[in-house]
């Protein structure tokens, strides 16, 4: 007993010099992101000035401080629209908590054609109404990953699929979706 007193400090000394170590690299991190939006922004590289924007957003967002997270990501959306990167506009809307951005996303990988990034919209949004209990929606979306999947994504198409089932107390479709992921033979 005497000897865990005696780890336990030792432990919470650790572990805050690791937090403190952490602070710091975060702190690098956001010198340098700063520094470097200042140089492209100097310059006019507003590709490079999103990502910066970007990056930041994530930083903070790692940090906790979701609203500063909030306003960088929007600062770097903006200028992906401005620049007319479809590509990266739809990353930032995928990348959003916000179900109006995961339909924003779809809207832009159905326009431009990309099956990966549609099915794998569909899937978020499947999630997201899986989360907020509406499972025929969240059927429906899953079922549209799932056509666009391929390798991994049929695996993981299935086994959304067969928790949807199993949620709507379909047990023989979430037994079916369960050998369909697992790659055995329907019985």
């Amino acid at each position: 007993m005497q000897h865990e007193q005696k780890r336990q400090p030792i432990k919470s000394s650790v572990l805050c010099s690791q937090q403190s170590s952490w602070m710091k690299e975060y702190q690098k991190a956001n010198e340098h992101h700063g520094k470097e939006l200042g140089i492209v922004t100097g310059i006019g590289d507003r590709e490079r000035g999103a990502r910066c924007y970007e990056s930041l957003g994530t930083l903070f967002q790692s940090l906790g401080e979701y609203q500063k997270a909030k306003e960088h990501h929007g600062k770097a959306l903006a200028i992906k629209i401005e620049i007319g990167d479809m590509k990266g506009e739809g990353k930032m809307y995928r990348g959003a908590f916000d179900m109006e951005y995961h339909e924003k996303a779809l809207a832009i990988a159905i326009k431009s054609s990309e099956r990966k990034e549609e099915g794998r919209m569909y899937g978020y949004l499947g999630t997201v109404f899986q989360f907020l209990g509406e499972y025929q929606m969240t059927k429906e979306h899953y079922e549209k990953a799932l056509l666009n999947a391929k390798g991994v994504g049929l695996y993981l198409g299935n086994s959304n699929l067969r928790s949807v089932f199993q949620s709507l107390s379909e047990y023989k479709k979430a037994k079916e979706h369960r050998e369909k992921a697992l790659g055995l033979p329907s019985q």
